[in-house]
């Protein structure tokens, strides 16, 4: 497992230089973007649990800087397959369009935030 997470890896890294989509950005703010991965809408009073939670994301929410999905679903049980298709532009489309493609081929959000002069970590 930790041998195919490197290899994974190696071939993302590769694929950063190598991206099909040129992404042209037309302005640069400060934004911060954190993904938990481990976090579960189970226990967040943003949906609903009763323990108040998430009081800055509902803030948020009631001052529209936030938009909440309540109907959405993972293609993938485990955390780094689900990642291939959230972070890039490869989408079941494309697997299906080019059945020999991997989602390492297509630009990822990453790209865009680099060329946009972003420091991502």
């Amino acid at each position: 497992m930790i041998l195919e997470v490197f290899w994974e890896r190696h071939l993302f890294e590769r694929a950063l230089t190598q991206a099909r989509i040129e992404i042209i950005l037309t302005r640069n703010e400060s934004t911060i973007f954190i993904l938990g991965e481990s976090t579960s809408r189970a226990h967040m009073s943003i949906y609903n649990y009763e323990l108040n939670t998430t009081p800055n994301l509902i803030k948020r929410k009631d001052n529209n800087e936030l938009y909440v999905f309540n109907n959405a679903s993972s293609p993938h049980a485990v955390t780094s397959k689900f990642m291939e298709k959230l972070l890039t532009f490869y989408d079941l489309e494309s697997q299906n369009s080019n059945p020999n493609s991997e989602w390492y081929e297509y630009t990822s959000l990453f790209n865009i935030l680099r060329q946009a002069g972003c420091k991502t970590i």
